[in-house]
């Protein structure tokens, strides 16, 4: 359990990320924040979810990592791109969902 200065550096360090999401979406029991599809942010993200599990097991955390959707026209050049570079097209987006 968490109190005092702990209690305030992980509150901030949890508005700091939310504020991040690009979307909110209630689901049943929680809510599901998408956020852009940035590595490090990932990895922060899958980091306070762990401490907050030590902290406060009744949370249950999922995060996903999913190919996000973009407009044909926008995908289709940018894997085009790609192959003539002879790169593979990989793109992510960051999902985490919190229940209660």
């Amino acid at each position: 359990m968490l109190d005092g200065p702990d209690l305030g550096e992980r509150t901030e360090q949890l508005r700091a990320l939310l504020a991040k999401a690009e979307r909110r979406e209630a689901i049943d029991d929680g809510l599901r924040l998408s956020f852009a599809p940035h590595a490090e942010l990932a990895g922060r993200l899958a980091a306070l979810a762990a401490a907050e599990q030590g902290c406060c097991a009744f949370f249950d955390f999922t995060l996903h990592l999913t190919r996000p959707r973009c407009p044909p026209a926008e995908c289709a050049r940018a894997g085009e791109r790609h192959r003539k570079a002879g790169r593979p097209v990989r793109r992510t987006r960051t999902t985490v969902s919190r229940s209660t």
